[in-house]
């Protein structure tokens, strides 16, 4: 290959600038036209559908354009052969439903994005997300709110992390200085103007990487004080806490990795002799004039008693949803195929 990291570049400028469509297009005419970049990106695909996950993520775009993003992700669940357990309190299920809300969750790896999106029949959802999201397609675009990165978040551990790390640094530039912080200010307050004056609900993760162990950043409590800064002419606005059980073997198992037949049916064996199907678990609505904040409280101060609360949940989660060995399912089932 005459220069990897140029070509890693004009696929990210590609993807940036003209959306994933153009950056898939590119791919496939590099690998006509070099014939190493095509070995390379062989060995790539053997072990990362990349096509394949793009063609997806296109597909998703098209269907949130015609039926919504939550029928779309509903329907990306089922051909990605995901059936993931809900364990949501009906009052929560009412604040989903229409009332404006906001929902802080972990960040695991891009799936639990499907699984929250895919609980709404309501079409004011937005997602708080890093600028490049958008270029996925226009009608994902329309449902983010794009923030920069600035460099902010937790150092990658691990050779998992380091992987998702460099292709976030492509895709995901960091933008150093006050402009960038401005412009990310400015979306934070649009979003609590979404929430609080229009009723919508906006997601958000509050560590901004899908790096284990990651902090979470002060925008998120600097997103609760803009809110109540405006409660007092809106409707009351819930705070919905979510966890998600789902991990990277759920991802390796789903269908998106079809032509990887030992790699998937390993994952599969995972799943069914320990992690036990993906979940998603919510907290009951707290109303956020409840969490005693006042325009006085650091952001910082607010971020962190969030997560405590988040980390209440998730042991809870843990304790709720305990894994147990269910390979006699998973043989019997794939006996019956």
């Amino acid at each position: 290959m005459r220069d990897p990291g140029r070509y890693s570049a004009l696929l990210a400028d590609a993807f940036l600038e003209r959306g994933l469509d153009d950056a898939l297009a590119l791919h496939a005419e590099l690998r006509r036209r070099d014939r190493s970049f095509g070995l390379a990106s062989r060995a790539v695909e053997l072990a990362v559908p990349v096509r394949d996950i793009g063609a997806e993520l296109l597909r998703v775009d098209r269907d949130i354009g015609e039926l919504g993003l939550g029928a779309a992700f509903r329907g990306a669940l089922g051909r990605w052969g995901m059936v993931p357990r809900y364990e949501i309190p009906g009052a929560t299920w009412r604040v989903l439903r229409d009332e404006p809300f906001l929902a802080i969750g972990n960040h695991v790896n891009g799936l639990e994005v499907a699984m929250f999106s895919a609980l709404f029949t309501r079409r004011d959802v937005y997602h708080l997300a890093g600028s490049f999201v958008g270029s996925v397609g226009p009608h994902i675009s329309r449902l983010i709110l794009p923030l920069h990165s600035t460099g902010e978040q937790t150092p990658p551990h691990g050779a998992r992390d380091r992987l998702f790390h460099s292709i976030g640094s492509l895709v995901w530039p960091v933008r150093a200085g006050g402009g960038a912080l401005r412009e990310n200010y400015a979306t934070l307050q649009r979003a609590a103007d979404l929430i609080a004056c229009d009723g919508a609900g906006v997601q958000v993760f509050p560590a901004g990487t899908v790096s284990r162990g990651a902090a979470w950043l002060p925008g998120a409590g600097h997103l609760v004080k803009q809110i109540l800064r405006r409660q007092e002419e809106s409707r009351p606005v819930s705070l919905v806490l979510f966890t998600y059980g789902v991990s990277d073997v759920h991802l390796l198992a789903s269908a998106l990795f079809r032509r990887r037949p030992l790699l998937r049916a390993a994952a599969r064996m995972r799943i069914a002799t320990w992690l036990g199907a993906p979940y998603v678990y919510a907290s009951p609505p707290l109303p956020l004039a409840s969490l005693g904040i006042t325009a006085r409280t650091p952001a910082a101060e607010v971020t962190a008693s969030l997560f405590r609360k988040w980390s209440e949940l998730d042991a809870a989660a843990r304790h709720a949803i305990p894994r147990w060995p269910v390979a006699w399912r998973w043989f019997r089932e794939g006996a019956r195929r």
